[in-house]
């Protein structure tokens, strides 16, 4: 398929954040490279924009596609024929310009930001290559990027359930949220406590 020619904006160095890289409708910088994504009518760009290659009713060819997010990954909605498929950014990113991943393998954010679907931050490792690096990093606890509360809130947690204390009861002296006392007391991201 033939590159769509658009006449998108530079955005201002200033500017460029990867948390925006792949909603925004202006070229995030001169370097941009596009590739097509296999199957569908649209290309991708190593900072993980997605943009048509054929017009569809009221849309042209170089559209922008915004997407939205599932969970915590940026994703875009693909239409072909009236079929749709909702793929992640990083993903697309990551078979378009690092090949098909490799079995056993999963894509990694090297910054650990799942915001930043960009080529530069993503690779091919195992799954518990990927846990290790979180570890390594020190992305578990209050260094995620999404955390809600510190670890010596989340030590409060764990000790007063330790101590046989419900988990509303925890709730409510400690003014926390349902979802993240329990992801504590599971220890999804709070291993590192003790």
């Amino acid at each position: 398929m033939q590159s769509a020619d658009t006449s998108t904006k530079t955005l201002p160095a200033d500017k460029i954040s990867p948390v925006y890289y792949s909603s925004s409708v202006y070229a995030v910088s001169t370097d941009e490279a596009w590739k097509n994504v296999e199957g569908w009518p649209y290309e991708v760009s190593n900072y993980g924009r997605v943009r048509r290659t054929i017009p569809v009713k009221g849309t042209k060819a170089g559209d922008i596609i915004r997407g939205g997010s599932s969970g915590k990954y940026p994703n875009v909605i693909l239409c072909l024929n009236g079929v749709h498929k909702t793929i992640q950014r990083h993903l697309l990113v990551a078979r378009a310009f690092l090949g098909p991943c490799p079995e056993g393998k999963e894509c990694h954010h090297k910054d650990h930001n799942p915001q930043n679907p960009s080529e530069s931050n993503l690779e091919y490792v195992t799954s518990s290559q990927n846990k290790q690096k979180a570890v390594e990093h020190g992305y578990r606890g209050t260094a995620r990027y999404n955390a809600k509360i510190t670890d010596q809130k989340a030590k409060q947690i764990l000790d007063l359930r330790a101590d046989g204390w419900t988990v509303r009861e925890i709730m409510d002296l400690l003014n926390a949220p349902e979802s993240i006392t329990y992801h504590v007391i599971r220890r999804d991201n709070w291993k590192h406590i003790s």
